[in-house]
């Protein structure tokens, strides 16, 4: 998500927040403001009160080709959604001592060989899932390059990664490492992905 939209975001939730009372019309008047400097084509805003009661806003973009057919069936990509699911699923594989915090990358994953400065480091579990490993957020571009590829695929076709900081350093937000996580994860229980959300999610919280 680039820097326009994070804001953008930020200013609608704000706006939200603070004018939760205030009547649809002026509302949906500012928020479509934040869009086009976003330059979001479309954004669909639930919102729930305390009695939840909810509202459903629905907003087109005319200026950046918003669809004219939105409405409360329309499918939305929603990116980093699983991130949640694999941080609580790490949550509970850590309890169960089945993976640890300081687990090292390249005890799991070996062939994954991580540098800074030209020199090897190791990056662990814990830098992967609070976003302090280095791994460059540029990274992203090996995973969507083979949409066709499947996890396991494209975390264990990686040979390299030319870190920007020293791990543990510094927090910079990169979607690699969660994939990078989640696949230490399928190995160190011998499930794929899909059986983990099963077993720790799906199955515990129907």
């Amino acid at each position: 998500m680039n820097g326009a939209v994070m804001k953008c975001f930020i200013m609608v939730f704000l706006l939200l927040f603070s004018c939760i009372s205030s009547a649809d019309e002026n509302l949906k008047s500012q928020i479509l403001q934040y869009m086009e400097f976003g330059k979001i084509p479309n954004l669909v805003i639930v919102m729930v009160d305390k009695n939840k009661k909810s509202n459903i806003i629905l907003l087109t973009n005319e200026n950046k080709n918003g669809t004219q057919n939105l409405d409360e069936e329309t499918i939305f990509e929603l990116a980093s959604v699983s991130k949640s699911f694999t941080g609580l699923i790490a949550a509970k594989m850590i309890e169960e001592g089945k993976i640890f915090p300081q687990t090292k990358v390249s005890s799991i994953l070996p062939s994954i060989k991580t540098t800074y400065d030209g020199k090897s480091v190791e990056v662990t579990f814990l830098q992967l899932l609070n976003h302090t490993s280095g791994v460059p957020f540029k990274t992203i571009d090996m995973l969507y390059s083979q949409p066709q590829k499947g996890l396991a695929q494209v975390i264990d076709d990686i040979k390299l990664i030319d870190l920007q900081t020293m791990p543990g350093q510094q927090h910079a937000y990169a979607t690699l490492n969660y994939d990078i996580a989640a696949r230490m994860m399928e190995k160190v229980s011998g499930q794929s992905y899909q059986q983990l959300l099963r077993t720790y999610i799906c199955c515990r919280y129907r």
